[in-house]
């Protein structure tokens, strides 16, 4: 059995112990400081339930003139929003289409926030959320991270809701996809 030379062995033992990883920053690194939206896509089904009737409406929508920026700042965690989304968003139900032009809102608002796997959380203080007659400190919105590098940021946001209302049910599942680029 032959011996391994120690240049041999040191060689082996630095290529396997670096790799691409070591060059990166942590996902709360990556995502501190100033992002400017890009691009903005909804999709998503409702459904119309009424005397056992059911009709479906698919929406579809992209913004324009965007002018939203998303500032994360470390220590503590906040997140500041500014600027506008706009989108044109159709319904179609059936042959019917409708479109619908939504000017100067707001999608993730401010707040603290913190990373928990492909998840952003954000919560603000400001809104007092109300469960079961109990008060919480603050309304969390999770947001799933889709993208996260050191110049990109794609991220979207799921909204399934039921409504009932008399004998109307309504059930709908909305995504939102959010692109930014690093200022």
């Amino acid at each position: 059995m032959k011996a391994f030379s120690p240049i041999l062995v040191f060689l082996i033992l630095l290529i396997t112990s670096c790799s691409s990883d070591d060059a990166e920053t942590s996902v709360n690194e990556n995502i501190i400081g100033t992002w400017i939206g890009t691009d903005l896509r909804v999709s998503g089904e409702i459904e119309t339930e009424r005397g056992g009737e059911s009709v479906i409406t698919i929406l579809s929508g992209e913004g324009y003139d965007l002018t939203n920026t998303l500032v994360f700042s470390p220590s503590p965690n906040l997140v500041a929003s500014a600027g506008e989304l706009n989108m044109l968003i159709s319904y179609t139900t059936d042959d019917d289409v409708i479109f619908e032009d939504i000017k100067g809102f707001e999608l993730l608002g401010e707040g603290t926030w913190e990373i928990q796997g492909s998840e952003l959380i954000i919560t603000d203080p400001n809104e007092v959320v109300e469960e079961d007659e109990e008060e919480e400190d603050g309304e969390e919105r999770i947001v799933r991270v889709y993208k996260l590098t050191n110049k990109e940021l794609v991220i979207g946001i799921v909204e399934k809701e039921e409504e009932i209302e008399d004998d109307v049910t309504t059930t709908s599942l909305i995504e939102t996809v959010l692109s930014f680029i690093r200022q």
